[in-house]
């Protein structure tokens, strides 16, 4: 499901809308498996992505860092 939202751009545009707005506990309760899942790989790959900018954001700002081989 991940690889499909990062592939996708329609997915990756409400994986982002879901990730800033949020579901209520209510909704989440409601929604279907297929929408959970959905959701839940949403999450995966904001966060994964926001990761990825916090280390290179930590390397511009830290040339000494050492790169892991």
């Amino acid at each position: 499901m991940k690889k499909l939202i990062e592939g996708d751009i329609d997915l990756y545009t409400y994986a982002h809308y879901i990730n800033k707005k949020g579901l209520s506990l209510e909704e989440l309760e409601q929604s279907s498996g297929l929408a959970r899942m959905f959701y839940t790989a949403s999450m995966l790959v904001m966060k994964k992505e926001q990761m990825e900018n916090d280390i290179a954001l930590a390397r511009l700002s830290n040339p000494f860092l050492e790169k892991k081989k």
